[in-house]
């Protein structure tokens, strides 16, 4: 029987920025982000699930933290 397995991963990464307001600067990382300047590394993940689901059935298992 087949499955489908998804594992979803939260990651994290801190950037500092020179800016005149903390608005300021969460629009420049957000914008640099949009635009592929800033891309996460992998591995600071702080957050993973896993779920799985058969298509035939329709059994599906809910997220649970890895």
């Amino acid at each position: 029987m087949k499955y489908n397995v998804t594992i979803e991963e939260t990651v994290a990464q801190t950037f500092e920025v020179d800016a005149q307001s903390i608005e300021e600067a969460c629009l420049k990382v957000e914008e640099d982000y949009r635009d592929g300047r800033i891309v996460l590394e992998p591995g600071d993940c702080i957050h993973c699930n896993i779920s799985g689901y058969n298509r035939n059935s329709g059994e599906t298992v809910l997220w649970n933290e890895l």
